[in-house]
This record gives structure tokens, C-alpha cells and sequence, in this order.
């Protein structure tokens, strides 16, 4: 009989595949946008400064079952500590009950629906479309995805620093240009070309690499 240790290690390998698998599934994704995460949904909009809550339409939509097609759910639902499913009617009838807390709100991260029903929920709330949810198949786009990367430098970096040397030529941002300002457009500029996004202290780290 196996101790609890070995019973420990065994659900820990398990997350932790299933957890590899998952970020392998957002990176794919971020490029074909086939499926769109909520919490990538309710950031954009967020950010962007769009005056609705996005995460509280998408809460009363899964509530509503508007993510349904001829009465089956297309919500997938990707949680390191579960396979890989589609929410059941049983399921979204016990999160009806969390979703008006914040860590039941903490689940709504894991939900991905398909491009097509996106795009009907963002016109039926009048969002704004964005290029940012669309799939990377400009060629432009794709030369920017397949350039080597500069040497000593990860790919969030070398994107921050292509995008400071697009947005302002030479990689000097304008004098007044504030610190968040600055951060903010080379976000947006980021999200336009289907990159993963930075933190800002990477951004940071950037520009102060240029000026030294």
C-alpha cells in the first residue's frame, strides 16, 4: 500500500503536467485565438478603461448560460487539479453560488469559450473589438514572431525592447512622457502584435539598460 508521501508526489507530478499542459494550451491560443481565456477578457477591458466590469458581464453570461450551444456548455474549464472539461450544468449550478465572492470569482480564471462566442458576447455588451484577441496572421506579424531573439535576452525582454525601438525611433520616449504612460503604450503596443505581456518592472529594466 502506498504511504502518503508516494500518494503526495503522485497528485504533485499530476498537477504539475497538468499545469505544463495548460500553459502550453495558452501560449498555442495567444497565437491562433481559437479559445479566449475570461481572465484575459476581463484584463483587456480592464485595463483599456472601458467603464464596464467586464469580469461581473461574463459571470451573469456563464449564470445565464449564454455560453451555451443546443443546450451543451462550450465553457471549457482548464484547472491544474482537474482533467481537462467542459462546464456541466451541475457544475455552473454550484458556482452560481460562489461567483458573487472574490474567491469564487478566483475559478472564472480557468474558463475559455471559443473565438465565435466571444465575439457575439463583446457585441451583445458593446465592447470595443481589440487586436489583441485576434489570431497572429498578418505576415508582418509572423516576421515579428520568428526573428531570433538578441543574445542574453528572453523574449518578453527582446519584444519590450522592439516595441520601445517601434513606438519611438531611436528608443527615446518624448520628454513629459510619464513612467505609466510610457508602460501603458508599450503594453498596448505588445497586445496589438499577439505578445505575452511583461511586467513593468521588466519594462523598467529595459529602458534602463538604454540609458546606461
Amino acid at each position: 500500500m502506498a504511504s502518503d508521501s508516494e500518494h503526495f508526489d503522485r497528485v504533485e507530478r499530476t498537477r504539475q503536467r497538468r499545469k505544463a499542459r495548460i500553459k502550453r494550451f495558452e501560449e498555442w491560443q495567444r497565437e491562433v485565438r481559437r479559445w479566449i481565456n475570461f481572465a484575459d477578457i476581463a484584463g483587456h477591458y480592464t485595463e483599456e478603461g472601458q467603464s464596464i466590469l467586464s469580469i461581473d458581464l461574463l459571470a451573469r453570461a456563464l449564470i445565464a448560460d449564454e455560453f451555451e450551444e443546443n443546450g451543451r456548455s462550450l465553457v471549457l474549464f482548464l484547472h491544474p487539479t482537474l482533467p481537462p472539461t467542459r462546464l456541466t450544468p451541475e457544475w455552473i449550478e454550484q458556482l452560481k453560488g460562489v461567483l458573487d465572492k472574490d474567491w469564487g470569482r478566483s475559478y472564472l480564471e480557468y474558463c475559455w469559450i471559443p473565438r465565435r462566442l466571444f465575439e457575439r458576447w463583446r457585441d451583445q455588451n458593446r465592447l470595443l473589438s481589440s487586436p489583441y484577441f485576434e489570431p497572429i496572421n498578418e505576415p508582418s506579424l509572423v516576421r515579428l514572431k520568428k526573428q531570433p531573439k538578441r543574445r542574453g535576452t528572453g523574449a518578453k525582454t527582446w519584444a519590450v525592447a522592439e516595441a520601445r525601438d517601434q513606438l519611438w525611433p531611436g528608443g527615446i520616449p518624448p520628454e513629459g512622457l510619464t513612467a505609466k504612460e510610457r508602460d501603458t503604450r508599450i503594453i498596448n503596443w505588445m497586445k496589438s502584435k499577439g505578445c505575452s505581456l511583461p511586467s513593468r518592472r521588466t519594462i523598467q529594466r529595459v529602458f534602463e539598460k538604454r540609458r546606461t
